[in-house]
């Protein structure tokens, strides 16, 4: 009934059907092969961006921060300091001062009551620098400061610092004095100092040279070490100078004793000034402030905490206790 032209129509449709089929297959076939490979781009793009991130930060750190196994072999790469060089130096800090603060303490409180509280003096003095050793295998620090952040925490290595500032500051001052009063001596030994403008001028213009050419360039070295033959020298002098002053007593010198104002006998002890003693012989073992940085030298490993409870921390504590009686002593 319906007519040749709509039963082909009718028989077609089919297979029209079919065919919009599978061009809706293809597309959408395309489509997620057009997702897929856009996904798959995406997740290279964002895995290359996580590995670049990753490779930067991995050397930012190691050009900031060293991790314990680094810090290790570093430490085992450095030449650690020789026994004989850390004994030098630190002899040298102790009787640099001791040779203003002990005949001051002794003729404060005589021979007997001065010399007793040296011994004091002296035991205090390792029990601290053996306190100081310690702290430094315990927390991996080799400073004032270090030790406080770790134990106290707080702004207390600020403090710490202020402190230590303070007290090499007076220290320093105390270096200047000695140059230009010193210096003052030697050049007149040479020429008259008057025909230089006077005995203050002089004394200026050492302490400004002596300073500029010798303080400052031994302040500004980057380790201790590098003080062993200035301390071998300092060391050399502080002997001769006793040894000088020995002789000159003996010898009774008249300008020693005039210079002194005192008798040729030495009083055994002195119950008026006997108290003034001790803080003169504290400070005659002044240099507890560069102990941790010589242990860093001593043992270049130590940087980790509990690292004195290895065997290489224990032989090395073994080794500073040796240094700091021998110096001490």
């Amino acid at each position: 009934r319906l007519g040749p032209a709509c039963l082909a129509t009718a028989r077609a449709r089919p297979a029209m059907h079919s065919l919009n089929f599978e061009v809706r297959d293809s597309r959408s076939k395309s489509l997620n092969s057009v997702e897929l490979r856009g996904s798959r781009s995406k997740s290279v793009e964002s895995a290359l961006s996580r590995r670049t991130l990753s490779w930067m930060r991995d050397r930012i750190l190691e050009i900031t921060h060293e991790t314990p196994e680094e810090e290790e072999d570093l430490g085992q790469r450095l030449t650690p300091l020789s026994r004989f060089s850390a004994i030098v130096i630190l002899c040298q800090s102790i009787m640099g001062a001791g040779v203003v603060a002990i005949p001051s303490a002794l003729g404060a409180a005589g021979v007997v009551g001065g010399l007793g509280v040296l011994c004091l003096c002296y035991g205090m003095s390792i029990g601290a620098f053996f306190l100081l050793v310690l702290l430094a295998n315990h927390t991996g620090e080799w400073s004032y400061a270090g030790y406080a952040k770790k134990t106290l925490g707080g702004f207390w290595n600020v403090y710490i610092d202020f402190l230590m500032i303070t007290y090499c500051l007076g220290v320093c001052i105390i270096y200047v004095t000695l140059f230009g009063n010193f210096l003052v001596k030697l050049v007149g030994l040479f020429t008259n100092v008057d025909s230089l403008g006077g005995e203050l001028k002089v004394n200026r213009a050492c302490t400004i040279i002596a300073t500029l050419c010798i303080g400052m360039p031994l302040s500004c070295l980057s380790s201790l070490g590098a003080l062993k033959g200035v301390a071998s020298l300092g060391l050399c002098g502080v002997l001769f100078a006793l040894i000088a002053v020995v002789k000159r007593f003996f010898d009774h010198d008249e300008f020693l004793f005039s210079q002194r104002g005192t008798a040729s006998h030495m009083q055994m002890f002195i119950a008026d000034t006997f108290a003034k003693s001790f803080p003169l012989l504290t400070l005659s073992y002044g240099c507890h402030f560069s102990c941790p940085a010589l242990y860093k030298e001593v043992a270049p490993a130590v940087g980790s905490p509990d690292w004195g409870l290895t065997p290489e921390g224990q032989r090395a504590f073994k080794r500073m206790a040796f240094i700091l009686v021998v110096a001490c002593t």
